[in-house]
């Protein structure tokens, strides 16, 4: 089973009809999201979550032979059951992070695993890597900065560390972006690894006021060209605004609400026109994302 396609120049598209599957299926019109994300995956290399969420339209519908071949689709697609995070607080400079594509069934999930190594080794065969070495350098050099930060002894010198290094990656990661070296996710692996969702988080919020809209020009331009999904971006949009104490643009970032002990939206600038801004970007209405991921919406946002 072989689903590698070419990256398209363009993913609006994509984006559009994804934007559309992510509502169907939160309309629990389980058929119909699956008939858009089947034709958005037809013409365009899909990221791997997109395809998670095709998974849960056949599990919502309980086929479960369809479910155990969308999942077999995400590890072709780049999905990985060993994927690990640098973090400073742990044991290690890698943490464990995905063990399994969350689908909920064992039986599922056990036939996976023994079927991953195959299924990681075909896709693999798709890897150029020469051009995945360019995005290697990145997380090799995130992971570096973390294991320089666990020797801190004090705030300090973790805040100086963590400064200069995501500072120094940064500087990395936009001449990568505005250089015209061929790194599309079709033809490399690390664009889907967490490592390297790490770094973007990191070199986003390294930008600073001379720099970030140089930045996250460049960031859209990785978007339009399906190496960075459109939510990607706009969760570290929205997560720059809230560290410099503006409010969301997207209504992406998301803050802990201890009354009710869940998950809720931070505040959205002009929340009146918030999914009109999404759209434009190719993002499902703002009531789509929150009923998915079990988010609290604010009280003034009113579904259009």
């Amino acid at each position: 089973m072989s689903i590698h396609l070419s990256a398209q120049n363009d993913y609006t598209q994509y984006y559009n009809l994804i934007n559309r599957g992510y509502t169907e299926y939160a309309n629990k019109e389980y058929q119909k999201a699956i008939e858009i994300f089947d034709m958005a995956f037809s013409n365009y290399y899909p990221f791997p979550d997109d395809v998670n969420m095709l998974k849960k339209c056949y599990l919502a519908i309980d086929n479960k032979q369809k479910a155990y071949e969308t999942m077999r689709r995400m590890v072709l697609c780049g999905f990985k059951l060993e994927s690990s995070i640098p973090l400073v607080n742990s044991n290690t400079a890698l943490e464990g992070y995905r063990t399994d594509t969350g689908s909920g069934d064992s039986i599922l999930e056990q036939k996976l695993a023994q079927e991953y190594p195959k299924l990681r080794a075909e896709y693999l065969k798709n890897i150029d890597w020469e051009s995945d070495q360019y995005l290697k350098i990145l997380t090799h050099f995130e992971v570096h900065t973390s294991l320089m930060r666990k020797k801190c002894t004090t705030t300090e010198q973790d805040q100086m560390i963590g400064d200069y290094g995501f500072g120094v990656e940064k500087e990395m990661f936009m001449n990568l972006m505005a250089s015209q070296k061929n790194v599309s996710r079709a033809i490399t692996d690390t664009w889907t690894s967490n490592e390297m969702e790490v770094v973007i988080i990191h070199t986003s919020q390294s930008t600073t006021k001379e720099d970030y809209e140089l930045y996250f020009n460049l960031l859209k331009e990785q978007v339009l060209k399906g190496n960075i999904s459109n939510v990607q971006y706009a969760v570290c949009y929205d997560n720059y605004l809230y560290r410099h104490d503006q409010a969301s643009y997207y209504g992406q970032q998301i803050e802990f609400n201890p009354q009710t002990g869940s998950l809720k939206c931070a505040p959205i600038d002009d929340i009146k026109h918030v999914d009109k801004r999404r759209e434009e970007i190719g993002l499902p209405p703002l009531w789509v994302w929150g009923k998915i991921s079990n988010i609290e919406l604010p009280e003034e946002y009113k579904m259009n």
